[in-house]
């Protein structure tokens, strides 16, 4: 795997979209600012109220199903535990292994 630059980052994602659909649950998209996401990571909502964490369940890029997702791609994120109203356009995602970094 050739990593693209930026993506040895710590991860970081701003949230363009929350979206629920019926046959999928709640989706998150953005732009993948820095840093690699996989399946299973846990996350945080670096503004949100109290500070919750979730693990990711799914990464999606046009309905295709993704390993991971870098540095500059555009990706629909799935979250277990995960409510539409948790999070608003602009919001940073991070993982938290990453909050330290």
């Amino acid at each position: 795997m050739t990593s693209k630059p930026g993506s040895e980052l710590p991860f970081r994602m701003i949230v363009r979209d929350s979206t629920y659909r019926s046959w999928l649950g709640t989706s998150i998209s953005g732009k993948v600012e820095q840093g690699t996401i996989r399946p299973g990571d846990v996350i945080s909502i670096l503004d949100s109220s109290p500070p919750r964490t979730f693990k990711v369940k799914e990464l999606q890029m046009f309905d295709l199903i993704l390993d991971y997702a870098e540095t500059g791609e555009n990706v629909a994120v799935l979250l277990e535990g995960y409510a539409h109203e948790d999070v608003e356009a602009g919001s940073v995602l991070v993982k938290v292994s990453d909050l330290g970094s």
